[in-house]
């Protein structure tokens, strides 16, 4: 006789059911998380590698945009945004990417250094969603004049209305649409909401 007991279960996951891209969960990440959507800018965590385990890239903490042109400096991106519609803060998976995939092309294998019908291994752990929000809405200005990235969010944080709320508001940067950096240093400036000093967003 023998006494059986589940321990774990590894979900499988046919990404775009025609067997090209597999995803295997590692780890759910938060149970009642959010999960990402179209246009959203996420950071995770990514690693490219062949089967045998030799890695071929590694990006930590990297910058990564939920849009179907974006091409994120990855391999397989479009893949990688196709599961990462399913994860949750904190969860981490496996996508094994196999040579019939669309994405995959000569340039690109030899762009990553990946040999030719190669099935590679790509693994990422979702670790923050950018939350975004059209300031421009709360004083009727022009849509996404105005758009807030919180780059480091704060669960339960009293934000301040247009009710002459005093703040203290510390700008870390400041860049142009070429990107130059704007500031030399941080600055503090103290304001009242409401008032015009700063950008009431």
């Amino acid at each position: 006789d023998y006494d059986i007991e589940l321990v774990s279960v590894v979900g499988i996951r046919d990404v775009f059911g025609d067997n090209s891209v597999t995803e295997r969960i590692h780890d759910d990440g938060e149970e009642y998380g959010i999960s990402p959507k179209t246009g959203d800018e996420l950071q995770i965590n990514y690693e490219l590698s062949l089967k045998s385990g030799q890695v071929l890239d590694s990006k930590q903490g990297m910058d990564f945009r939920m849009a179907g042109h974006a091409d994120n400096g990855v391999y397989c991106s479009k893949a990688i945004q196709k599961s990462l519609e399913t994860f949750k803060l904190k969860s981490c998976g496996t996508l094994i990417c196999r040579w019939h995939h669309p994405e995959r092309s000569e340039a690109a294998d030899i762009a990553h250094n990946v040999p030719n019908r190669e099935e590679v291994v790509i693994k990422i752990q979702l670790l923050e969603i950018y939350e975004f929000e059209d300031c421009g809405k709360k004083a009727f200005w022009e849509e996404a004049l105005v758009l807030k990235k919180a780059i480091k969010p704060q669960r339960c944080r009293l934000c301040p209305g247009f009710d002459g709320t005093w703040c203290k508001v510390k700008i870390l940067s400041a860049t142009g649409c070429g990107q130059e950096e704007l500031l030399s240093e941080e600055q503090v400036i103290e304001t009242t909401v409401g008032e015009g000093e700063l950008c009431d967003a």
